[in-house]
């Protein structure tokens, strides 16, 4: 939806860390006002919100990208939440990671598949709130493909870039 940056940054922090979970409703309504989001999900079969360890989820309450996943799903009667992968490792958050190399071993082997079935040949989805290096999608679509699910895709609300260069290549 857009840099995670002042005043999204906050609201969305309020969202996962403040019990507002159900900004994520209003944030998932502004995303569906966006014309290549609604294009994404008309391509899309499953959405799959990236999982949090049961012990952070007991003490958040909630999963802030299920809250995103289900009002994303009501766009199409048929698009449908699934949960096929399960967080294996109760991994720091990776906001406390800064380097590349120690996000990405932080995450590695961090979910297994639990639900082939529901994936299988499906066009995927897969929701979270901030997306900074990728490892997160990468590592929850690397336990997917074991399924052999027709095409992964990921989607946040926000993307974080550390370096402030407002993602053009350099």
């Amino acid at each position: 939806m857009g840099p995670f940056r002042d005043p999204l940054r906050k609201i969305i922090h309020g969202m996962k860390y403040h019990y507002r979970w159900p900004v994520a409703e209003i944030l998932a309504d502004q995303m569906l006002a966006q014309e290549r989001i609604r294009r994404l999900l008309d391509e899309t079969d499953v959405l799959v919100p990236i999982p949090l360890h049961w012990s952070r989820q007991i003490w958040r309450g909630y999963n802030q990208a299920d809250c995103l996943a289900r009002r994303l799903a009501r766009y199409r009667g048929s698009l449908r939440v699934v949960y096929p992968i399960v967080r294996l490792k109760n991994t720091a958050t990776q906001t406390r990671v800064h380097s590349l190399a120690d996000r990405a071993a932080n995450l590695r082997h961090a979910f297994g598949l639990i639900d082939s079935k529901s994936i299988r040949r499906k066009r995927i989805t897969l929701v979270d709130d901030v997306i900074t290096t990728a490892s997160t999608l990468k590592e929850a679509a690397r336990a997917m493909a074991q399924a052999a699910p027709a095409t992964i895709n990921g989607l946040a609300l926000a993307i974080a870039d550390p370096r402030r260069r407002d993602f053009q290549v350099v």
